[in-house]
């Protein structure tokens, strides 16, 4: 029988620090941020303290208090004010306000399966207007560790790697041709898990651009293949059975918005690759017109075909 208790998200207190790939609204480079969290727990009332500090192309810094309660997270300020579901142990996703630089952030924060890194994708907006994109692979260091030096971004300069959609990657990381595939987790529309589905997508050349085929997952198992034109920093279908756009971040991350006409749903998706190249996590909210009706979540790994 399915346990449908809601899980508690769990991270380890202590440092986690990374090195964040900022981006555009529009896809560009505007350059590299240190990002920092260090956890600590109240012991009086078992909230988490926060302290936060970003620099980069924007600044922001603060504590705040998160409050655990079954199934969701509340940010409780002063440095960030929101809400967060919590999808599964290693897995929330939420949105939260940031009062000093008048941001709202759309975000997820997956734990990796070892313990010691976290992937997180931000979206910040003023408005409706997207701002910039940041993603961050997070290394945890326990309070008697020394620092590890920050992971290393390509060489070059904010102003070259503008002009470069990979960012000096080489190559745009989501549309390498090869497959990526795994098990992911299936929550119905009260968040509640229904199980794990298998899940593969492929990515070929052809003469009219990329060619997506797409097939398991819980909402719509059946094969799905479409065509996609790109300019480097966005995406958007030519025609197949599902249809839709996506924009970018340094050709490793992607928020995407696509229909499934035949099933009258519509899906969101943001998907980050791991620095390493190897490694996708994945963040797909499936609608019925304005209703959720569930997620599917999880790690793929990335082979050659």
């Amino acid at each position: 029988m399915t346990d449908l208790k809601k899980p508690l998200f769990s991270q380890s207190p202590g440092r986690w620090e990374g090195i964040a790939e900022v981006t555009s609204g529009d896809g560009r480079f505007l350059g590299a941020a240190y990002d920092r969290r260090v956890i600590q727990r109240v012991e009086e009332d078992g909230r988490i303290r926060v302290e936060r500090m970003f620099i980069g192309p924007f600044r922001m810094s603060g504590h705040y208090f998160v409050e655990s309660q079954e199934g969701h997270r509340v940010y409780q300020g002063p440095g960030s004010i929101g809400f967060a579901d919590t999808l599964s142990e290693h897995w929330i996703d939420g949105s939260t306000f940031w009062p000093a630089v008048g941001l709202t952030q759309r975000f997820f924060l997956m734990g990796l399966p070892e313990g010691k890194r976290q992937i997180a994708y931000g979206l910040f907006s003023r408005g409706d207007q997207l701002l910039y994109s940041v993603v961050t692979e997070f290394h945890h260091h326990s309070d008697a560790e020394l620092a590890a030096p920050p992971l290393v971004l390509p060489a070059g300069t904010s102003h070259d790697l503008a002009s470069d959609p990979a960012i000096g990657q080489g190559a745009l990381l989501l549309h390498r041709a090869g497959a990526w595939s795994g098990d992911l987790r299936v929550l119905n529309h009260d968040l509640l898990p229904v199980g794990m589905q298998p899940y593969t997508e492929q990515v070929r050349d052809s003469e009219e651009g990329l060619q997506i085929i797409i097939e398991g997952g819980g909402f719509a198992p059946e094969t799905r293949s479409f065509k996609l034109r790109t300019d480097g920093r966005a995406a958007w279908t030519l025609s197949g059975t599902m249809v839709g756009s996506y924009n970018m971040s340094g050709g490793r991350a992607l928020s995407a918005y696509f229909h499934h006409p035949a099933k009258q749903m519509r899906v969101w998706r943001r998907e980050v690759i791991s620095t390493d190249g190897l490694q996708k996590v994945v963040l797909h909210h499936w609608f019925q017109g304005n209703e959720r009706i569930g997620v599917q979540f999880g790690l793929l790994n990335f082979a050659l075909i």
